[in-house]
């Protein structure tokens, strides 16, 4: 028998493997919903820390505990302002962005990163894209429109782990 080129080995190996990680998750639903957990869960929307992932799913903000391997653990559920359509990017491992084409951008914290909380909603209808560089957010649109530049601060209280989101501009480009 000849021998298979490297490549396709190497895709055998992978899909044994993935295989393999399935078999271990059993605190997951099967079919579909567990392969795109594991998906959106090693493709990096995890805490610095890497201990809490984070997943939208149509029950809300699923947070997933990292650190109870082999298995995956959710720790809990929480309800999400955008419900459909639904994109997330951690920030400064402080905040989680959560935002969809018709509702807009939603910030909440996770400076406790297995209890996220609700901090602020901006509509910002038609967004595709947002991307976070120290303190200034970028927003992309659909369709062609100019990119907004949204400057924030992230303010913690001194008395608790509570924080707000302070807007200091917003710039637009054409």
């Amino acid at each position: 028998m000849p021998s298979q080129p490297p490549y396709r080995l190497y895709h055998s190996f992978r899909l044994v493997l993935l295989s393999c990680l399935f078999c271990g998750f059993a605190n997951l639903p099967s079919s579909y919903a567990q392969q795109a957990t594991l998906e959106r869960l090693w493709s990096g929307l995890k805490s610095a820390s890497g201990v809490t992932g984070y997943v939208a799913s149509s029950r809300g903000l699923e947070v997933y505990d990292l650190r109870s391997s082999p298995r995956l653990r959710l720790s809990s559920t929480h309800e999400l302002i955008p419900q459909n359509d639904l994109r997330l990017r951690v920030a400064d491992d402080t905040l989680l962005l959560a935002w969809n084409a018709d509702t807009g951008l939603s910030f909440y914290s996770i400076s406790e990163p297995l209890q996220p909380r609700f901090l602020k909603h901006l509509a910002l209808p038609d967004v595709y894209d947002v991307d976070v560089a120290g303190e200034q957010l970028f927003a992309a649109w659909r369709e062609p429109r100019f990119p907004v530049v949204l400057q924030y601060d992230w303010v913690e209280a001194e008395a608790s782990s509570e924080g707000r989101i302070v807007l200091q501009s917003m710039n637009g480009f054409q």
